[in-house]
């Protein structure tokens, strides 16, 4: 019981942590995937990267690349072993587009969104689903084990020893129950 009383009390609080997070992670995924200039420079990387790879006279070009590929440009020289495949780019960009550059001003809510843990977010979640089904068994079987009391008043003596003041236990099942109605599994991000 006094777990549940505990989860009552930070709930408000724990479920307004969870949609922060889940909020700012798809505001920031609806950014990276709506961004015009996001994906035009992630299309000039996957060009320049199969002409490196390929040269002028073709061959098998790659449809994509993974994440840790872009921490590759950086590393790696281009053609005068002087030069980054990063700064070329750049390079190429402002020649071409440098509207591109401005890609930054498209994802704002990626800033943010980076500070989001996945495994905390998820665990969080968990958590606080399986605070809200202890609660809701509390609430459940202390209910019954009242209502069972009412209805045979030689009983009720079982429940008024075992709970020593009847209304606030009463009250708090009240709340407990009124707070698990509105946070049953489905409804955690």
């Amino acid at each position: 019981k006094f777990q549940c009383i505990i989860f009552l009390s930070q709930f408000g609080n724990k479920m307004k942590e969870l949609k922060w997070d889940v909020d700012h992670l798809s505001a920031a995924c609806k950014q990276l995937r709506t961004s015009k200039r996001f994906s035009t420079l992630l299309k000039m990387i996957l060009t320049l990267v199969n002409k490196i790879n390929t040269g002028e006279d073709g061959g098998a070009v790659a449809d994509g690349f993974t994440l840790n590929t872009l921490v590759k440009l950086n590393e790696t020289k281009a053609f005068d072993n002087k030069t980054t495949v990063l700064y070329y780019l750049v390079k190429l960009i402002r020649e071409t587009n440098i509207d591109v550059l401005k890609f930054k001003e498209d994802i704002k809510d990626v800033v943010v969104a980076k500070g989001v843990v996945m495994e905390r977010l998820l665990t969080s979640a968990k958590q606080l689903c399986e605070d809200a089904r202890v609660a809701e068994e509390t609430a459940n079987k202390d209910g019954d084990l009242y209502r069972q009391s009412l209805k045979n008043p030689s009983e009720q003596w079982k429940f008024t020893n075992k709970f020593t003041n009847v209304t606030a236990q009463r009250r708090s099942v009240n709340e407990i129950r009124q707070m698990v109605t509105f946070s049953t599994e489905r409804d955690v991000p």
